[in-house]
């Protein structure tokens, strides 16, 4: 039986947090450096919160396939219920694009929940399609690692004729064709067609990572070796890849994909020491909470954002009116936080309180699985 795994919970929480830290600033005009996207190449704090969510979802894929192997579902019972997760995600991803005015003309097609979608049902089909040739872990960890770097090579390779520069690369070329008027920039997208592709990748490698959590005849202790060293190795591919291919979350360059996947590893590896093999989780306990209903704080957290931050407050103490997030940091939190630093705090407070509504959400045994 496979058995549930904290780490998992913990690293999913993490990247909850990061992506509502970053995603709901005090004030955008002067916001905290690590909480910025990167424009293009370059990697702040702010640009691991997604890809170590597409990385988890990843390592949960074996052991919830195994999970459901084990109880006896058949397989094509396992693929439907696969694809229809996989759509009712890209589904409440356009739904949150056109939230409020749903104008169809000029909606986003692609986005966060999209690419999760998307990145689940290939890596799960992937998965599924290799264990069902071989039942071999060796083997089924291998044919993930190769699958995993002839994307992230592949990627490279088609990319690096038409450049790697923000105007003209071939990423921006093909959402500006296949999706004009419907992106998130005027001629490109941080989540668009090929960089999609790209993200399947960290999928896999997630896959990899959670194999190597439930492989049969091995020591909690080798497993942490093992995951451990996938990390290492894949922090020297990402050094070396950026020489050529730099650092870029914006179309999810092949380096990017190996740092993200390295820091995940070695990040997996230690957890699973504290939580899992010492049985010290009590820390991580508002993480593990934040993170037992990701999809939905995700969901609530952007309705928010494009809601009641956008009220127009009224006060006299400001020559102007503010939207209710600046007014809260200007009013409450810059008085004794100062300019440098009241955004950040904003942030955390807000993260902060999202962590005890699910505390308490996960202290009653309710779930919102979405």
């Amino acid at each position: 039986m496979v058995l549930r795994i904290k780490a998992i919970d913990v690293l999913r929480g993490f990247a909850v947090a990061m992506m509502v830290l970053c995603n709901n600033v005090g004030n955008g005009d002067r916001n905290y450096v690590q909480l910025r996207h990167v424009e293009w190449n370059g990697l702040t704090f702010a640009d691991f919160g997604f890809p170590f969510f597409i990385l988890v979802m990843g390592m949960t894929i074996p052991i919830v396939m195994e999970k459901r192997k084990a109880a006896g579902t058949k397989i094509n019972h396992i693929i439907l219920q696969v694809f229809i997760r996989s759509l009712v995600l890209v589904a409440l991803g356009l739904f949150l694009n056109g939230f409020p005015l749903f104008d169809l003309s000029i909606i986003r097609i692609p986005g966060v929940l999209q690419r999760i979608g998307i990145v689940y049902l290939i890596s799960t089909l992937v998965y599924l399609a290799i264990t069902h040739i071989t039942d071999k872990d060796k083997l089924i960890i291998a044919s993930l690692i190769t699958i995993s770097l002839v994307i992230v090579i592949g990627y490279y390779i088609v990319l690096k004729p038409y450049g790697l520069e923000p105007e003209g690369n071939l990423v921006g070329r093909i959402d500006f064709k296949f999706l004009k008027g419907h992106l998130a920039l005027k001629a490109s997208d941080p989540e668009g067609i090929l960089s999609t592709i790209a993200s399947v990748s960290t999928g896999t490698l997630g896959c990899v990572i959670g194999h190597f959590l439930i492989f049969k005849n091995s020591t909690p202790y080798n497993k942490v070796l093992n995951i451990a060293a996938l990390g290492i190795a894949n922090l020297a591919g990402a050094f070396l890849f950026n020489k050529i291919f730099p650092f870029n979350k914006m179309i999810w360059s092949s380096s990017f994909i190996l740092i993200t996947a390295g820091v995940a590893a070695l990040s997996i590896a230690l957890l699973h020491l504290v939580c899992d093999i010492c049985k010290k989780d009590g820390i991580f306990k508002p993480f593990i909470a934040l993170g037992s209903s990701p999809i939905f704080v995700y969901l609530v957290s952007e309705l928010i954002r494009k809601t009641l931050w956008k009220v127009p407050i009224y006060d006299k103490q400001f020559k102007e009116a503010l939207g209710f997030c600046p007014w809260i940091t200007f009013k409450f939190i810059t008085p004794w936080a100062g300019e440098w630093l009241d955004s950040l705090y904003f942030s955390i407070f807000y993260v902060i309180l999202w962590m005890w509504i699910m505390s308490r959400m996960h202290s009653q045994g309710k779930y919102i699985r979405l």
